[in-house]
């Protein structure tokens, strides 16, 4: 109750705790894609992976599509990796870049991150 010491600690204390309990507390992972395994190519991943999604890639040497591959207002943010002890190369085979990215608005596009990849020959 109101005026009781014990309370009035209680209800000081509560919001900090929660709050620092959340801090502590990290982000739920989105879906997981796996390439080959789930997805057959990088590009059908890209085009399934939700918001907050992870891309994660098979050990190996990925020959990048004409072009490059292509990120453009997805509207979504998600990750790029390599499998845990994979070695995965992006090869733009010295004839293409390895990614392009182009977003007629901010508001359309997304964060993209890349883990532990090699970009080569673009």
């Amino acid at each position: 109750m109101k005026g009781d010491p014990d309370f009035d600690m209680i209800t000081r204390t509560a919001p900090a705790a929660l709050a620092a309990l959340l801090l502590a507390v990290p982000a739920i992972a989105g879906e997981l894609l796996r390439v080959p395994a789930d997805a057959g190519t990088l590009e059908s991943a890209i085009s399934q992976v939700g918001d907050g999604g992870v891309i994660e890639m098979a050990d190996g040497t990925y020959p990048v599509p004409v072009g490059g591959w292509f990120f453009g207002n997805l509207r979504k943010s998600f990750t790029i990796r390599a499998a845990s002890g994979a070695t995965v190369t992006l090869d733009g085979g010295n004839a293409r870049p390895v990614f392009r990215v182009q977003n007629t608005s901010p508001s359309l596009g997304g964060q993209i991150g890349f883990e532990n990849l090699v970009f080569a020959n673009g």
